[in-house]
């Protein structure tokens, strides 16, 4: 068990306080990797010359119950900052549960999910719902391919923005990738990803397709 605080103090490039944090924290380690943190931040920030402070309590609990498997689930609760409208935001809710399983030695599968709620005077501005598959299979040491998919559906109260905003968006996005690496420190990578989109209440439409090469080489000096 670990119990102690932190701190950060930020300042643009006149010296001028954009924002600091204090937070008091407790970390536990148990079996089966077990993680247990709480975080009890208070923040201070400064937007377009405005002040907000308030506080930002979070959670994270995993566990691996196995070499197969691993769960673990975050949360975030308390006030914020509407970035969009410049205003203290309200009720601020983050839940971001996730699971990891190998079926086998080289294939890894990863399913997660985030809830983002963001709620200001008068009512809730946005939720935002994400959900994500990311599959990996190894063939070698020096080669795999992966695999994701990514859905997106965010929901707004458009009489509560200060500009026009679309009240649904709905996105999916696929990315497919091989990499093989030459050597420690050569690596190529080529793939391909796919973009949809929804507005208003629109079926998905294919936005934009990619298909893309990238070499990485280090050396030292």
């Amino acid at each position: 068990i670990d119990v102690g605080a932190r701190g950060w103090y930020t300042t643009d490039a006149d010296w001028t306080m954009t924002e600091h944090t204090a937070a008091a924290f407790v970390n536990y380690t148990g079996p089966y990797q077990t993680q247990l943190q709480f975080n009890l931040p208070r923040d201070v920030v400064v937007y377009q010359g405005e002040r907000y402070e308030y506080l930002r309590p979070n959670v994270y609990v995993g566990i691996k119950p196995s070499g197969r498997s691993a769960l673990s689930i975050f949360g975030r609760f308390g006030d914020g900052v509407d970035y969009a409208n410049s205003r203290k935001a309200h009720g601020v809710i983050q839940v971001s549960p996730a699971i990891e399983y190998r079926p086998a030695t080289r294939v890894s599968l990863q399913l997660s999910y985030t809830l983002d709620q963001l709620s200001v005077d008068g009512g809730r501005l946005y939720q935002a719902n994400l959900a994500q598959l990311k599959a990996v299979y190894h063939l070698n040491v020096r080669t795999f391919v992966r695999a994701i998919l990514q859905y997106t559906d965010i929901v707004r109260d458009a009489g509560l923005y200060l500009y026009p905003v679309a009240p649904r968006t709905r996105r999916f996005f696929s990315q497919y990738l091989f990499s093989f690496k030459f050597n420690p420190q050569t690596v190529i990578f080529a793939g391909y990803s796919d973009n949809a989109a929804a507005m208003r209440g629109n079926d998905l439409q294919q936005q934009n397709r990619t298909f893309f090469v990238k070499l990485g080489y280090a050396w030292a000096f």
